[in-house]
């Protein structure tokens, strides 16, 4: 079966960056990715708010190493009940959805526009999270044993997932690390996530 897959690595505390960068490629350490510049997407997390952003960058597009794209195109919005902290409101596309946290875990779930129900298993929390579809079938899992230690972290989905669900599945990570950061104050939740599609 082929994968996309992303390789992460933390790049400190969530409470201080307040993003997640995705890179498009396969990388061994942070420093290559960034080094690559091939940014695909930022997730900026900053409770109450998560926004996944696109980064456009082209051929003529200066990269800046080590840089963290300040801006972008809004491809996804969520905004955390302030309350509650358990539920959040989310739109992609103008199209709205519900996520929310799962009873007994930090893992949060969501309903795509076509019915189908998906939620982040973070039952082994510093070892492996699964996005689960209602079957409890594996659509993504993310090796995050090295996250733990500042070093990579896998992340795999299945091959030929939607946009929609790819979108959808990393605004749920990202307020899943966000929620892990907040839950665990010692954590390192600042992740940078590398995309491979092979």
């Amino acid at each position: 079966m082929s994968l996309e897959t992303y390789t992460s690595s933390s790049l400190r505390n969530l409470e201080y960056h307040k993003s997640i960068v995705l890179y498009n490629g396969r990388f061994d350490t942070r420093q290559a990715a960034a080094r690559s510049g091939m940014q695909a997407y930022r997730i900026v997390a900053q409770f109450p708010h998560v926004t996944l952003l696109t980064v456009d960058v082209n051929d003529d597009a200066t990269v800046v190493v080590g840089v963290i794209p300040t801006s972008g195109v809004t491809v996804a919005k969520a905004l955390i009940d302030k309350v509650s902290t358990r539920s959040a409101n989310a739109i992609t596309r103008g199209v709205p959805y519900k996520m929310e946290q799962r009873d007994m875990q930090l893992g949060w779930k969501f309903t795509d526009a076509q019915g189908a129900k998906y939620k982040w298993n973070t039952k082994a929390l510093k070892t492996r999270w699964e996005l689960l579809d209602s079957k409890k079938a594996a659509i993504a899992t993310f090796d995050c044993t090295k996250f733990w230690k500042d070093g990579p972290g896998i992340l795999e989905f299945k091959t030929g997932i939607s946009n929609e669900l790819r979108v959808l599945s990393l605004l749920a990570l990202g307020i899943t690390a966000l929620t892990v950061t907040r839950t665990h104050a010692n954590s390192h939740g600042n992740v940078a996530i590398y995309a491979s599609w092979s």
